[in-house]
């Protein structure tokens, strides 16, 4: 029995699913916060991170990753930005490699398109303003239900006491679609 890891990995939060590979079946889906500041003190808290997720779970043998961003999108993210997530998803990657996993690794318009292959996404401006990636969350909520994601109870403004998903909840769901893609891909 082999199962998967699949990450949404960012250089604050890394959402990430545990599936089994042979039956598809979703074990685990959390996600982990990096404390760290320094690229590559990241790297190592990381490394810690995955060292103490193979001693739960030993039966991951494969890491399934969105590919690093290869260009700026229409303002989204900063040439710094982009720099960092760049630097931690191959540093991800490499980590995973010396312990063992076989590397996969996707762009995020494979991912999507591969894991809901009859969804089409919307523009923003027709989504009610909701982008790809709350589009997407919307979709995975719907497949795995509101209760598996974690939410808080907002503490001031127009929205005091409305319970809302915490924001790693979409980082999640992004590890789901990760997931989900290189299953259907397989």
């Amino acid at each position: 029995m082999e199962y998967l890891l699949s990450l949404d990995a960012s250089s604050i939060t890394i959402g990430y699913s545990i599936f089994n590979l042979s039956t598809r079946e979703l074990i685990k889906i959390d996600y982990y916060s990096l404390k760290s500041e320094l690229v590559l003190d990241k790297a190592d808290e990381f490394e810690n991170f995955i060292t103490r997720l193979l001693v739960e779970y030993p039966q991951i043998k494969v890491m399934a990753i969105e590919n690093a961003f290869q260009a700026m999108f229409g303002g989204v993210s900063s040439i710094h930005t982009t720099t960092i997530l760049n630097q931690v998803n191959i540093l991800y990657q490499y980590i995973c490699k010396k312990k063992g996993l076989k590397i996969n690794s996707m762009s995020v318009a494979e991912c999507r398109k591969k894991a809901f292959p009859l969804v089409k996404l919307k523009p923003k401006k027709i989504a009610g303003g909701l982008n790809h990636k709350e589009q997407m969350f919307n979709i995975v909520v719907g497949v795995l239900g509101k209760d598996i994601f974690p939410t808080k109870e907002m503490k001031s403004g127009k929205r005091k006491g409305e319970i809302v998903f915490v924001d790693e909840a979409k980082d999640m769901s992004d590890s789901y679609v990760v997931g989900l893609a290189y299953l259907n891909k397989k």
